[in-house]
């Protein structure tokens, strides 16, 4: 079967605007987690806000932009419509919030907004579509809106289109812009800091919101190298699990979390001991970074002491359905960069956990295989594995 190599990736998130300032904004410790301005609140939870973003006529909404942003950034690094031929090139797209701002605006603030569809602001099929459109992609397309999940299932989904030759390439992606609805649902949940978040600390007091987009084409390494396209990584392993245990609280025992892992790993067909950085789902409320470590410590044994984790949260915010595939750029960067960024803020690390932090400098190492979390409501766990790229 082929191999599967990220060909392309583009990020669009309030500490970046592309993918090589994000290199430089995760070296630097670089984070916007600020008062909220997008939206009139007296809430005095910050979040992840991107300022200046701009809207075009032909795509209304928010979660359009951010999405076009990032598309562009992949599809420009990758150059694989200029190549491929577009029956043989697929789109996997994932989203929470799609037109939620928009709707609120239109529907409680009676603001009109050109272009605006109550049918379609939360269809995430219809923002499929309208990608591929843009694209002229002729082959599958596919949608998926699986709560913070969602672009690592698609990643998922991606990945077997092209491992069983379906396609040669798919572009695949997600955004989330901030609205009312998660901003305000999130604190009736009380996992809300009114601090810029500290996963892994012992004193962690919750989360913040954020809002990005991120994209990778994924192709297999055969139409690549025929083409003589720049591979960033290999896409080795991927695992799903659901907790079947609770709508919004994790199993505290990290059961579902431990069994997406196990499966990445085993797909993978590596040994554990080969993990060297994990980017964690690490929203830094007290239940999730608990289950998540339990987790982590049962798959790495005794190995959870050599292995770094970071917590992009700390810098993002968590950006709902597409903090998986923005988890896996900022992941992917080490291989480049040679440099593992810290978990922002994390001061004295819960001593339960017996995960390796970097120091809050960051720390020069560059990993050869890194391991990538995203843990959704509802228990809908997705694990993903990438290895660094070496010519052959």
């Amino acid at each position: 079967m082929p191999q599967v190599v990220v060909t392309g990736l583009g990020t669009y998130s309030s500490i970046a605007d592309d993918y090589e300032s994000l290199k430089k904004a995760l070296q630097s410790g670089h984070h916007k987690i600020k008062p909220v301005t997008l939206f009139e609140t007296n809430s005095v939870h910050p979040a992840g806000e991107i300022n200046k973003v701009e809207i075009c006529s032909r795509f209304p909404y928010r979660t359009h932009a951010l999405s076009l942003k990032a598309l562009e950034e992949a599809l420009e690094r990758s150059k694989c419509l200029e190549h491929i031929a577009p029956h043989r090139i697929g789109l996997c797209f994932g989203s929470c919030t799609l037109g939620m701002l928009e709707m609120e605006e239109t529907l409680v603030y009676e603001k009109k907004i050109s272009g605006f569809s109550s049918y379609d602001a939360l269809e995430v099929g219809e923002f499929t579509e309208q990608l591929a459109a843009h694209c002229k992609i002729k082959g599958p397309i596919f949608s998926f809106s699986t709560a913070c999940s969602s672009s690592s299932n698609a990643i998922c989904h991606a990945f077997f289109l092209v491992k069983n030759s379906i396609c040669d390439a798919i572009i695949v992606g997600s955004a989330d812009s901030l609205c009312r609805l998660t901003y305000h649902g999130f604190q009736s949940l009380k996992v809300m800091s009114e601090l810029p978040c500290q996963p892994f600390d012992l004193n962690r007091t919750g989360m913040n919101l954020g809002e990005g987009a991120g994209f990778l084409v994924l192709e297999s390494w055969e139409n690549a190298q025929k083409r003589g396209a720049k591979m960033y990584a290999e896409l080795i392993g991927v695992g799903m699990s659901a907790d079947a245990y609770h709508m919004t609280t994790p199993d505290p025992n990290g059961e579902g979390a431990y069994l997406a892992m196990k499966k990445a790993l085993d797909f993978a067909e590596i040994s554990h001991e080969e993990i060297e950085y994990i980017s964690a789902h690490g929203t830094a409320t007290q239940q999730n970074d608990r289950a998540e470590s339990i987790a982590i410590d049962r798959l790495l044994k005794n190995h959870s002491k050599n292995v770094f984790l970071t917590a992009t949260k700390s810098y993002l915010g968590h950006t709902l359905g597409s903090s998986g595939i923005l988890a896996a750029i900022c992941a992917l960067s080490s291989f480049s960069t040679k440099f593992i960024p810290p978990t922002l803020r994390l001061r004295k690390p819960d001593p339960l956990f017996q995960i390796k932090h970097p120091p809050l400098e960051g720390v020069s190492f560059s990993p050869e295989v890194v391991l990538i979390n995203a843990f959704a409501f509802g228990g809908n766990n997705t694990s993903l594995i990438f290895r660094k790229y070496h010519d052959k």
